[in-house]
């Protein structure tokens, strides 16, 4: 329901649903929280987004590789290369580890601003750290 309505654009009825789930009793999980900050992003609320993943992150809730990528994916279509950087730099802090997608997308944010110098290093990087690139890695790259 949740993504439904965010792919119809009703964001607040997407998150009046959300509350609702919540008052009865309802415990959000990980799934959840993506959808809503997948949703959010998608539809340029971003702020809100960043809101949700820091709520999500103060009350202890596991934060996942999947999370930061809809965050990275965002500021990279943002042309937001600090904030992603910083997002990606924080997973190690979190003990998590970048997918091929997380890399694929930093790859080509950082192409995107002509970084690359940084962009090869990052696809040396990824591959020393056995994720190994898939067709679109290679086609960012192209």
């Amino acid at each position: 329901m949740l993504e439904g309505l965010f792919q119809s654009g009703r964001c607040r009825d997407a998150q009046e649903l959300f509350n609702e789930m919540q008052t009865v009793g309802i415990i959000p999980n990980f799934r959840t929280y993506s959808v809503l900050l997948d949703g959010l992003c998608k539809n340029c609320h971003i702020s809100e987004a960043l809101s949700l993943f820091h709520m999500v992150e103060r009350n202890g809730l596991d934060l996942n590789v999947v999370m930061y990528n809809i965050l990275i994916d965002t500021f990279c279509k943002d042309k937001k290369l600090d904030t992603k950087r910083a997002l990606f730099s924080n997973l190690s802090s979190k003990g998590l580890h970048p997918n091929v997608k997380t890399y694929t997308m930093m790859i080509q944010g950082l192409c995107e601003e002509c970084l690359l110098h940084e962009a090869k290093e990052l696809f040396v990087k990824m591959e020393q750290s056995g994720r190994l690139p898939d067709d679109v890695t290679y086609n960012t790259i192209i």
